[in-house]
C-alpha cells in the first residue's frame, strides 16, 4: 500500500508541487493581514529594480537655458562626469568625447498626458454625436483618432509612471507657490488646485489683531487671492491609458474628486500640498498676517492628513522646505529695529548660528510628525537682484518705518545670499538631508531668469519642476 503511494506520488510530483505551490500562494494572500498606509508605501510594486538617478541632478554639468521656450532648457555634462547618473541620450564629438545630454522630458510627458487626456473627452463627445446622427464616417475617424491617442497615452505614461501615486509636502513661499501655479496652468484643464483657508487653525496669540482686508482676515479666495497667506493642494492627473475610463464614470470625474483626505483614483494622479511659510524664523512678515510656519504645517496637517498618526489618508512621498529670502528680511527688520541702520555687509554669525538651530529643530519636528522615512529636501537659495522689499510688510514703528523708507538698503545683498546659501548646506549635512541645488543650475545667470529680480520666469520654474520630478523618481 505504501509503495503503491509512493510510486503514485512519484508519478505526479510535478502536479502535485505546483498544487501546493498554488495552495500556499492562495493562503498568504487571504489570510495575510491588512497593511495600513504607514506600514508600507503608497504604491506597492514588488522588488525595487535599481536604476540610476538622472543627470539632472549632478552638479557637474551645464545648463543651458531657453528663456521663452517652453521646455526647452537643457542640462549637458561629459560623460566622464555622468558616472552613478543616467542620461537621456548621449552623444558622441568630432574629438571622441561622449557627452550626456538631458532634457526637460518628464514635465513635457506629464503635460502631453493631460493634453491627452482633454483630447480623449472630446472625442468620445464627438462620438456619442456621430452616433446619434448615424455618420458612419465620422465613427470610422474618431476610431482612428483613438488609436493615435492610445500610443500618446502608452508612450507618455511609461516616462511618468514613477510618480503617479506620489504626494509631496512643499513648505516654502512664492518661490514654491509660482513653479506649482506653473505647473497647474501648464496641466490644466485637467489638473486641479484649491486653496485652504486656515485661519481658525491658528493659535489665537498668533491670530491677526486687526485684518483690513479680506485677505489679511483669511478669507478664502481663487487662486491668487489670499493664496500667500494660505495654504494650497494641487492635483495632476496621470492617465495610463483611455481606458481608465470605465462607462459609468468618466476620466474627469475620476481624475478630480473632491479634495478629502483620502482620494479616490489617488494611484493615478500626483498631488502637491502647499504651506506657505514666511521664513522658518518667523521674522520677517508683517506681525499681522497670521501664523508661524510650523503652526500652518499643522494646520494642514489637521485638513488634509499626511503625518503617521493620519492613517486615513496617503502618507507623504517627499517633503521640500524652502527657507531663505522671508528670513533675510527678518535680518534687515532686526538690525533696524536694534540700530536704526542697516549697516552690515553681510549675516552675523549670530544670526546664522540661530537660523542654523532653528532649521535643525524644524527638520526633527518634520521627523516626528511624518516619519524618519520621509525624504526631505532642502532647496538652496537661488541669487536674487537687490531686492528691495515693500516696507510696509516689515512691520516697523512709523519713524523707523520712514528711516528705512529713506534709506532704501537691498534687502538681498550678495554676501548674504552667499552666506545663507553656505548655511543651508550645512543644515542639510548635519541632519543627512538632500539639498535641491536649482541656485547651482543657474550659476552665472544672474536675474536673467526672474521677472522681477527675485521670482523666476516661467521657463525656470519649469527647470525646478523638472528637478523636483526627478528626484521623486530616483527614490
Amino acid at each position: 500500500m505504501a509503495s503503491t503511494l509512493a510510486s503514485r506520488l512519484s508519478r505526479h510530483s510535478a502536479a502535485l508541487a505546483i498544487s501546493i505551490t498554488v495552495t500556499a500562494l492562495f493562503m498568504i494572500y487571504h489570510l495575510s493581514p491588512t497593511v495600513s498606509y504607514h506600514l508600507s508605501s503608497s504604491r506597492w510594486t514588488g522588488a525595487a529594480s535599481v536604476t540610476l538617478p538622472s543627470a539632472w541632478l549632478s552638479d557637474a554639468g551645464h545648463l543651458k537655458y531657453a528663456h521663452g521656450v517652453a521646455f526647452g532648457s537643457k542640462y549637458t555634462l561629459l560623460q566622464e562626469h555622468a558616472a552613478g547618473y543616467s542620461c537621456d541620450e548621449t552623444e558622441v564629438l568630432a574629438d571622441g568625447q561622449t557627452v550626456c545630454r538631458n532634457t526637460i522630458s518628464v514635465l513635457k510627458s506629464l503635460w502631453s498626458n493631460t493634453k491627452a487626456q482633454q483630447r480623449y473627452l472630446a472625442d468620445e463627445a464627438a462620438r456619442v454625436e456621430a452616433e446619434i446622427a448615424g455618420q458612419v464616417a465620422q465613427l470610422d475617424v474618431i476610431e482612428e483618432k483613438e488609436r493615435t491617442q492610445e500610443a500618446e497615452f502608452s508612450r507618455t505614461y511609461e516616462n511618468i509612471s514613477t510618480i503617479a501615486g506620489k504626494r509631496i509636502l512643499v513648505i516654502g513661499d512664492s518661490l514654491d507657490r509660482n513653479w506649482i501655479a506653473s505647473l497647474v496652468d501648464v496641466t490644466s484643464p485637467s489638473s486641479h488646485y484649491r486653496n485652504y483657508d486656515l485661519s481658525s487653525y491658528i493659535p489665537p496669540a498668533e491670530a491677526p489683531s486687526s485684518p483690513s482686508s479680506p485677505a489679511e482676515a483669511g478669507h478664502l479666495g481663487e487662486r491668487g487671492t489670499a493664496f500667500s497667506f494660505h495654504c494650497a493642494t494641487a492635483i495632476i492627473p496621470i492617465a495610463p491609458s483611455p481606458s481608465f475610463s470605465s462607462e459609468e464614470t468618466s476620466i474627469a470625474e475620476s481624475f478630480i474628486p473632491p479634495l478629502t483626505r483620502d482620494l479616490p483614483s489617488a494611484d493615478n494622479q500626483f498631488r502637491i500640498d502647499l504651506v506657505f511659510a514666511f521664513g522658518v524664523m518667523n521674522e520677517g512678515i508683517k506681525p499681522t498676517l497670521p501664523g508661524k510656519a510650523s503652526d500652518r504645517v499643522e494646520a494642514l496637517r489637521q485638513v488634509i492628513g499626511g503625518g503617521m498618526d493620519d492613517h486615513d489618508s496617503r502618507p507623504y512621498d517627499a517633503i521640500t522646505i524652502n527657507f531663505g529670502l522671508w528670513d533675510l528680511v527678518g535680518f534687515q527688520r532686526r538690525a533696524y529695529l536694534a540700530t536704526s541702520a542697516d549697516r552690515e555687509p553681510g549675516l552675523t554669525i549670530e544670526w546664522i548660528a540661530e537660523y542654523t538651530q532653528i532649521c535643525e529643530r524644524f527638520i526633527q519636528s518634520l521627523r516626528d510628525t511624518y516619519g524618519a522615512h520621509t525624504p526631505i529636501y532642502f532647496r538652496l537659495v537661488h541669487v536674487t537682484g537687490p531686492g528691495l522689499v515693500a516696507r510696509g510688510l516689515m512691520g516697523l514703528p512709523p519713524h523707523l518705518h520712514a528711516i528705512a523708507e529713506e534709506q532704501m538698503v537691498p534687502t538681498f545683498k550678495p554676501l548674504r545670499v552667499a552666506e545663507l546659501r553656505r548655511a543651508q548646506i550645512n543644515v542639510a549635512k548635519k541632519m543627512g538631508i538632500k539639498t535641491i541645488n536649482f541656485a547651482g543650475k543657474f550659476e552665472g545667470y544672474g536675474t536673467e531668469i526672474t521677472n522681477d529680480g527675485t521670482h523666476p520666469v516661467t521657463e525656470a520654474n519649469q527647470v525646478y519642476a523638472e528637478l523636483m520630478l526627478r528626484q521623486l523618481m530616483a527614490q
